[in-house]
């Protein structure tokens, strides 16, 4: 059996009905749903990494000082961590529209 790209290849292979993961002409579209799957469990994944760092921060920002005042304090670190929480809310929304969009497969 000569290899191709893959690493195998299948040849002269028969597969009855009841062993077939999808109907014939059917895999290609089953791979893309299964890619939507994966989208939407990735973008669940990074909102959580956001949420963990946001969560992780939060109680250091609110223990140290700079320039003679806690760090929440400042302004400009207030704005940034605002943005750090927007942007988590939408995110979180955003993956949950993903998982929505493809709950026929959950």
């Amino acid at each position: 059996m000569p290899l191709v790209q893959g690493g195998f290849r299948f040849d002269d292979v028969r597969v009855g009905p009841g062993q077939l993961l999808v109907r014939p002409g059917q895999g290609f579209k089953a791979a893309m749903a299964g890619i939507d799957i994966a989208r939407a469990c990735v973008a669940a994944m990074c909102v959580g990494m956001l949420r963990a760092g946001l969560d992780t921060a939060m109680p250091r920002i609110l223990q140290r000082h700079a320039f003679g005042r806690p760090l929440a304090e400042q302004q400009g670190l207030q704005w940034q961590l605002a943005d750090v929480a927007t942007d988590l809310r939408a995110c979180d929304l955003l993956a949950y529209d993903a998982a929505r969009a493809n709950r026929e497969f959950w």
